[in-house]
């Protein structure tokens, strides 16, 4: 009867381990379960986050290309306006040289 006592307190332990396992691996798949939404999530949160990388990278290249234009345009019309100022000033000494040849003449 001894016998029979051992083997059913052991069948009771390994009944007791067996559902002690079955609890752990419910908790592992709760985590596993929990742990692929987390990754889900922050998958998409990093496809977000590179697509707004990318727009904000062009927008980026784009005002980095109207900068080095608008800079070239400046220079331009800087070169311009100095151009105009040697015109003007060859213009006001014309005006003058042509008012004192004017004044001689009328003088004479």
């Amino acid at each position: 009867m001894q016998d029979l006592e051992d083997v059913k307190s052991e069948n009771q332990a390994l009944s007791d381990k067996v559902k002690s396992l079955e609890a752990e691996c419910n908790e592992a798949l709760h985590e596993i379960s929990i742990l692929r939404e987390n990754h889900a999530a922050l998958t998409k949160s990093h496809q977000k986050l590179t697509q707004k990388n990318e727009e904000i990278s062009v927008e980026l290249l784009s005002l980095v290309n109207a900068k080095a234009a608008l800079g070239k345009e400046i220079e331009a019309k800087e070169s311009e306006m100095q151009k105009l100022g040697k015109q003007l000033s060859l213009l006001e000494f014309m005006s003058v040289a042509y008012d004192g040849a004017r004044s001689e003449h009328q003088a004479q």
